[in-house]
């Protein structure tokens, strides 16, 4: 093939446009370039002095809610005791979650297994300086990962993977493109022409686009979620992020589309010629239990946050005491419990989809 075929064929996959390249190839370089990406370098990512929290990393109380789930779901549909955390940050989840079960079903622990998959070097060197345990395994990516039956959790996972970006005028949809000419920074919009971008919008006919509305098309969080469906042969996938579903695609506040950037909690406009940014999107709730399904995942809850950690007993954890000192242990853990459900916040910010495989692929009625 000659090199005029070979960069036509990189345009319509959107990876290449000359000077520019695609959102999806932009946001890959920033986050994930092996020497510079944002979750390549030895940074601290996540907490005060970083640039984003997650529940899992700030909330032992959410291990172990999350813990008694695991056990929960392990002993009524008899599943071997393998928890797989994808995209497990800096292993504190982690910690919490392996206590709580090695305290609460000493009767399994035996057989029990974590498994941490986390591509960032440096956070795989903060896990293993926590946890010297023959039943945790480690691992960098999911070529690495063998099938097993169990639970697979990611939380604030989809969110943080490479998306195109289109918009819509009048007729015309656009991609838009990252020029970075001359030492700076800028969109093109081009009239879209990637093919897996147009099979994505005809897949879904509830996934409609208002004029002037910009939306993220998510083509490599359908490729992990597919790789990830693949992995799990039986058991529970647990997806915890912020999204939205196709029905709420048109509502004023996503005019503009969801992609954001961080630096030290402060958003940064995009696009940017710092590389040391955190970016993420709202994720398709929609394609995800659409895929599943295809797959053999049934959906079997699509909650908020907040009503999936009271469905799973966050109300039990809630101590009673007479002290309102700030300082105190039982203070700080109410006063956890309630930010993880509070409906101005992270309740009703965050989702919850569960999936469950049985082993037989889903046959449409």
């Amino acid at each position: 093939m000659g090199q005029v075929d070979d960069q036509r064929e990189d345009w319509m996959k959107g990876r290449w446009m000359g000077p520019m390249v695609s959102y999806e190839q932009w946001i890959e370089d920033k986050l994930y370039h092996p020497k510079n990406g944002y979750y390549m370098t030895k940074k601290e990512k996540i907490g005060k002095r970083a640039d984003f929290y997650t529940a899992a990393e700030f909330f032992p109380i959410f291990a172990t809610l999350m813990a008694n789930y695991f056990i929960q779901k392990v002993e009524e549909n008899r599943l071997p005791p393998i928890f797989c955390e994808i995209g497990s940050g800096t292993g504190k989840f982690m910690v919490h979650f392996v206590t709580h079960c090695k305290k609460r079903a000493p009767h399994f622990f035996k057989d029990f297994q974590y498994i941490s998959v986390e591509k960032s070097p440096y956070h795989r060197q903060l896990q293993r300086s926590l946890v010297q345990d023959d039943q945790v395994l480690i691992l960098e990516d999911l070529e690495h990962l063998e099938p097993f039956e169990g639970m697979m959790f990611m939380n604030e996972f989809f969110d943080a993977l490479p998306v195109h970006v289109i918009e819509k005028r009048g007729n015309t949809i656009f991609e838009i493109w990252v020029s970075s000419e001359g030492g700076k920074v800028s969109e093109q919009k081009l009239p879209l022409q990637n093919e897996r971008i147009i099979r994505y919008l005809k897949r879904f006919p509830n996934f409609t686009i208002q004029d002037g509305h910009r939306v993220e098309i998510p083509l490599r969080m359908e490729e992990m979620y597919r790789k990830l469906a693949e992995r799990l042969k039986r058991g529970y996938m647990i997806i915890i992020d912020y999204g939205y579903t196709f029905f709420e695609l048109n509502r004023a506040n996503l005019k503009n589309g969801s992609l954001r950037a961080y630096r030290n909690h402060r958003l940064i406009k995009l696009p940017s010629v710092m590389n040391d940014i955190d970016i993420t999107s709202h994720i398709h709730f929609d394609a995800l239990m659409e895929w599943g399904r295809e797959l053999g995942l049934q959906t079997v809850e699509f909650l908020t946050q907040r009503e999936f950690l009271i469905k799973i007993g966050i109300f039990d954890a809630l101590v009673d005491h007479e002290d309102r000192t700030p300082f105190s242990k039982r203070w700080k853990r109410n006063a956890a419990l309630r930010s993880l459900i509070s409906e101005e916040g992270m309740g009703e910010l965050f989702h919850v989809i569960v999936q469950k495989k049985t082993g037989m692929r889903m046959l449409d009625v």
